[in-house]
């Protein structure tokens, strides 16, 4: 069924500049994004002043029209932030390393060309015109790897050195300007509760599915009542404020997985663009499981050299976040650690969805997380690994 796609008002973004020609397509697929739905849009706009004309190759993150998901994802709340993570966090966070004198650019983000929470006087209304435009990367040459397969170690390496970094800056940030920090970060840090509305029933059946796949393999066949509790806890938490712990407590991307990352490569060598829980979250769920077997300890070491490296820069004082201090704070339950559990167990089912069965944003409801699906060969060995990496590290 071909479909027609609108932006309203969109010339209320679009300052100085009239536009002239708009073509509005659908950018992604079914499956490849939940909780937006992803428009190329295509400009010639022309200069109010000078009358030149210019080819503008954007991206509209607009709202599903339908009320299921919007709840489900808690719309108004979610594309608030991210909406001032493009406005606010990321303008503060590069004039702070401009302000330190760092010459190393903060890159990963694409261009912001602007947004809206609705059609109002103010815009800061959540309606279903609500709207965030940033840069086509794929113009570019970016691209987004096959979720179902996940990056090899030297892409991954490099997405874990913009992560590092993503995380370290609001951290110095934090230390050294704390009033900034809490002024221009810190209102928009709190969780949205995305999920949190889901009913006991959907989550019940998305846990006795992954005990179901658990119970297949007779390394977590023995653990799968732990499994069981520690999946409820996680649960529980999706709506839940979790505590944070100094002095490691930043700015995090909470939904960093494969199709929220791009990569390009340039001379052999590969640029990545984050779409910017915590690198567990983005190692278990979007690498490779072969290379994840292999190479995790070595990964969460990149990461952390990394991340010390970037805080140096600020003349930091890091004692406090030693490999060993940062291991073992990893090395206990808490909050933090049930929920990346079972996100990253939970996450699976959209990972490696067939694309052939996915829905349409537009018609997705309730009963389609209620429905048995075929589980293949790389999900279920993708969920072994992950039961039995958490297993020897928590045990």
């Amino acid at each position: 069924i071909e479909m027609s796609y609108e932006i309203r008002s969109l010339e209320q973004i679009e300052k100085n500049r009239k536009i002239v020609q708009c073509d509005i397509k659908r950018l992604t697929a079914p499956g490849e994004n939940y909780g937006s739905l992803m428009l190329a849009v295509d400009l010639i706009t022309e200069d109010n002043d000078d009358g030149k004309e210019y080819a503008l190759h954007i991206v509209a993150k607009a709202v599903p029209k339908n009320e299921f998901v919007q709840k489900t994802f808690r719309s108004p709340l979610t594309f608030k932030k991210e909406l001032e993570l493009y406005r606010t966090i990321v303008p503060t966070l590069k004039e702070f390393h401009a302000e330190e004198g760092l010459a190393e650019e903060i890159n990963f983000f694409p261009e912001f060309y602007g947004g809206r929470l609705g059609i109002g006087p103010n815009f800061d209304t959540f309606d279903n015109d609500a709207v965030i435009l940033l840069e086509n990367l794929k113009k570019r040459g970016f691209t987004c790897a096959d979720r179902t397969i996940g990056f090899d170690l030297e892409p991954a390496k490099f997405i874990l050195k913009d992560l590092a970094m993503l995380h370290a800056v609001p951290l110095a940030l934090k230390l050294k300007k704390p009033e900034v920090f809490s002024s221009r970060l810190l209102p928009y840090l709190n969780n949205t509760g995305a999920f949190s509305d889901i009913e006991d029933k959907i989550f019940n059946h998305m846990i006795e599915s992954i005990i179901q796949v658990a119970e297949e393999s007779s390394d977590c066949l023995p653990f799968t009542n732990r499994i069981r509790d520690e999946l409820i806890k996680g649960a529980e938490l999706t709506g839940y404020q979790i505590q944070s712990r100094e002095p490691f407590a930043t700015l995090i991307h909470c939904d960093l997985w494969i199709n929220n990352t791009m990569i390009k490569l340039e001379d052999s060598k590969i640029n990545t663009d984050l779409l910017c829980e915590i690198y567990y979250f983005f190692i278990f769920d979007s690498i490779k499981t072969d290379v994840v077997i292999k190479n995790c300890d070595h990964l969460v070491e990149f990461y952390h050299r990394n991340f010390v490296s970037n805080l140096e820069k600020f003349n930091i004082n890091v004692e406090p976040f030693s490999l060993d201090e940062f291991k073992k704070r990893n090395r206990h339950i808490n909050q933090g650690v049930v929920y990346i559990f079972f996100q990253c167990l939970v996450m699976l089912q959209p990972i490696f969805a067939d694309e052939n069965a996915v829905k349409e944003l537009e018609t997705v409801s309730q009963d389609d997380f209620l429905e048995k699906v075929e589980i293949p060969q790389a999900h279920k060995d993708k969920l072994w690994m992950i039961v039995k990496e958490f297993k020897n590290t928590y045990e």
